[in-house]
């Protein structure tokens, strides 16, 4: 075996010892609990939702994250290639979103915030009351 075979070997091995093991591939749903962070890592669709106040959400996916706070008072990074969403029912929620995709925060509560940097889109939709919305992406921002 030649020398650059044997380095390629090595390099192969090397780079898969470098995958992440906590990396998902595929859809997947579940619940988190109050002052429980939910990360959303790997390639596809997460879908999250707190079971009470105060969970905090972070999508780091190639894919779609789709996280749901009821009784409010939440907060979430989007920070993937895809599409990130909190619907966020009793208010009060916080979004920092950096995706190269689309962030929303749809909250019904009011009294939300959501930042938006890097390159996507971003949407802060139905807010009852005041919510606070700054733009420093590149993207379309806007507060319907």
């Amino acid at each position: 075996m030649t020398s650059v075979k044997r380095n390629l070997i090595g390099l192969s091995i090397a780079l898969f010892a470098l995958i992440p093991v906590s990396c998902h591939i595929g859809s997947s749903e579940g619940t988190c609990d109050p002052g429980q962070t939910c990360n959303c890592k790997g390639i596809g669709d997460c879908k999250r939702t707190c079971s009470g106040e105060d969970c905090r959400f972070v999508c780091d996916v190639v894919g779609n994250c789709e996280f749901t706070c009821d009784a409010g008072g939440c907060s979430a990074v989007f920070d993937g290639a895809g599409n990130a969403t909190l619907s966020c029912d009793g208010g009060d929620c916080d979004v920092l979103s950096e995706t190269t995709g689309n962030g929303s925060l749809d909250c019904r509560g009011g009294g939300c915030t959501m930042r938006c940097e890097g390159a996507g889109n971003c949407t802060l939709e139905n807010c009852d009351g005041t919510c606070d919305l700054e733009c420093h992406t590149v993207g379309k921002c806007e507060q319907k």
